[in-house]
């Protein structure tokens, strides 16, 4: 007789990264960007995950016309997750249950942000606001 253990827990990381750029429109063409690389993910769900490791010309057409090339194949993954993106003036706002987002993380660092990334559960107070100092 076989007895099974299994550890299950629900996990929420209620993740917060705010992307603070010195002007407006920098954060509007961040998200931007983020938009049309999730489109992108969408469209191609089938032929991304984590072990993906090559690029494949429409990827590389996508990176090489926003200018965004430190993103990894593998990392295409994670803009079909559940992450809410917005724009607060001069910030980005990302929020997500996920612990992967260094894609995103690298898009708002490419585009000229200063990042901040931290779980909403020990600081629910912070908002972009008091983070653009």
């Amino acid at each position: 007789m076989k007895i099974w253990h299994e550890v299950v827990s629900e996990h929420s990381m209620n993740l917060r990264m705010i992307g603070v750029f010195k002007e407006v429109q920098d954060a509007d063409k961040a998200k931007d960007i983020i938009d049309k690389f999730t489109e992108y993910a969408l469209e191609n769900e089938g032929d991304l995950n984590e072990s993906t490791s090559r690029y494949g010309k429409p990827l590389l057409d996508l990176m090489e016309k926003f200018r965004v090339y430190s993103i990894r194949p593998g990392e295409m993954e994670q803009f079909m997750y559940n992450v809410h993106v917005d724009v607060d003036g001069s910030s980005v706002v990302i929020t997500t249950d996920e612990s992967e987002v260094s894609a995103f993380m690298k898009i708002l660092i490419d585009m000229g942000a200063k990042v901040e990334i931290y779980s909403a559960h020990d600081y629910p107070e912070a908002t972009a606001d008091n983070n653009s100092e």
